[in-house]
């Protein structure tokens, strides 16, 4: 019996050292293909159920990109809902609005709600060409409407968001 907990024991552990070293890299679970920079901001347009989806940047974009696979995962949370859509590739992001049935809660006063973001870009074969991730947070709307209003004072008209090139040095996965 003995014997049989040593290698019980032995077993669990290497699962779990092989579990977290796959998700403890940089590159998210998709190493072997090329990076993709992912950028996303939620606006008062996207909260409390208003059915919009965020515009999300997209740098580096593989050449031949067929179709996005976005995936949206609230990470915050124990409740954790997820969209998932495909969206053919018109450029490098994927617009404002394209996510059909998305419905964003309403983040309470004084709550973030934090949002992983994931692209996967697709030749038209269904062949993955690049994967990247990134993270949103989400606040409640009369916070988010006061940020808002406060950038658009302080900072007058902004050129459009570019995706940033460099990648988080975490995952969750």
């Amino acid at each position: 019996m003995r014997g049989a907990k040593q290698i019980l024991g032995t077993t669990l552990a290497a699962a779990a050292v092989s579990v977290l070293a796959n998700c403890a890299n940089d590159r998210g679970p998709y190493p072997n293909l090329p990076p993709i920079g992912v950028h996303a901001e939620f606006t008062s347009r996207n909260l409390c159920g208003l059915g919009v989806s965020p515009e999300i940047a997209l740098g580096s974009v593989p050449q031949n990109v067929a179709m996005y696979r976005l995936l949206i995962t609230e990470v915050s949370t124990l409740r954790s809902p997820r969209w998932q859509a495909d969206f053919p590739a018109t450029g490098s992001s994927i617009p404002e609005a394209a996510l059909e049935g998305f419905d964003l809660p309403c983040p309470g006063e004084r709550q973030i709600l934090t949002y992983r973001l994931e692209v996967m870009a697709l030749a038209a074969n269904g062949q993955p060409l690049g994967y990247g991730w990134g993270f949103s947070n989400a606040t409640s709307l009369p916070e988010q409407i006061q940020y808002e209003q406060r950038r658009a004072k302080n900072r007058g008209p902004q050129p459009p968001v570019s995706a940033p090139t460099g990648r988080p040095s975490f995952f969750i996965h």
